[in-house]
């Protein structure tokens, strides 16, 4: 049996019954749906068409229906903002900003942050200090400035979020999983074991759980999490903006040696899952 499974992540370039049909082929173990993106009639479109391909070859194809999570982003701006190190800018809540006030999509952003708490901003490649909080309005002083845009994320290394692991949207897109009868289920920005158990009572042994490991703070609460949880995505990409890079191999290697204490090292996809992109 195979030790390594391929993961694959399907969207508009791939949704068409000759490219999924290639892919089955090719090896792939894994669908990966991402509800950050498209719609349920697409997904449910892309589900069918892989289920139609693995039924041809007779090679046995999971779907992996990955929940967008709570992720903060900053929100819709009128032009891109040029921003200079020194500079002391303003969040407010979308729909809410005045003047020069940068939008964005978490309400709680000022209540979150604490004076002195770096906060990154396009998956690191600008950073902002917090500044004290003034009401819903989150101050901070830029550190390493460049061109902000619309939509972009907003990672928080330090912060204590209150925000719930699981958003409406997230909930929907469940519901939407499971009635597609999807075998996994991807949990993003985890944080404790306890957001894992949430979602394993929801589901109810429909489908496994799957633990993506994306922020710093889920590293302290790992063994827990790992207990909870069907398996884990060590999601590299995202560790990578809240750690230096030079720590994110050995958080994998953790990662994986805590996981290796009471899982056998000959699981299958169904039972244990590593991303390393």
């Amino acid at each position: 049996m195979l030790r390594t499974k391929i993961v694959c992540t399907l969207g508009p370039a791939s949704a068409t019954p000759e490219i999924v049909t290639a892919l089955v082929r090719a090896g792939m173990d894994v669908a990966r749906i991402n509800m950050s993106h498209g719609t349920h009639q697409g997904h449910r479109e892309s589900i069918r068409l892989v289920r139609e391909a693995a039924g041809r070859s007779g090679r046995p194809v999971a779907i992996l229906a990955d929940l967008q999570g709570p992720k903060i982003r900053v929100g819709k701006l009128a032009v891109p903002v040029d921003l200079h190190p020194g500079q002391e800018i303003v969040f407010a809540p979308e729909g809410t900003e005045t003047g020069e006030e940068l939008p964005t999509t978490y309400v709680d952003l000022a209540l979150d942050v604490r004076p002195g708490d770096p906060v990154l901003l396009d998956d690191g490649l600008l950073e902002i200090q917090a500044l004290p909080s003034v009401g819903d309005r989150a101050h901070f002083r830029v550190i390493r400035g460049g061109l902000l845009k619309s939509n972009k994320g907003i990672n928080i290394p330090g912060g204590n979020l209150r925000t719930p692991s699981m958003t409406e949207k997230d909930h929907e897109d469940l519901e939407f999983a499971l009635e597609q009868r999807c075998e996994f289920i991807g949990l993003s920005f985890v944080r404790r074991g306890a957001d894992v158990a949430d979602l394993k009572q929801k589901v109810r042994g429909r489908a496994l759980v799957v633990a993506k490991v994306e922020m710093a703070r889920a590293l302290s609460a790992i063994e827990e999490i790992l207990t909870e949880t069907d398996a884990v995505m060590v999601a590299r990409g995202d560790l990578g903006v809240e750690l230096p890079f030079e720590r994110v191999p050995l958080a994998q290697k953790r990662i994986i040696s805590v996981w290796a204490r009471w899982r056998s090292p000959f699981c299958s996809s169904s039972t244990s899952t590593i991303e390393r992109s």
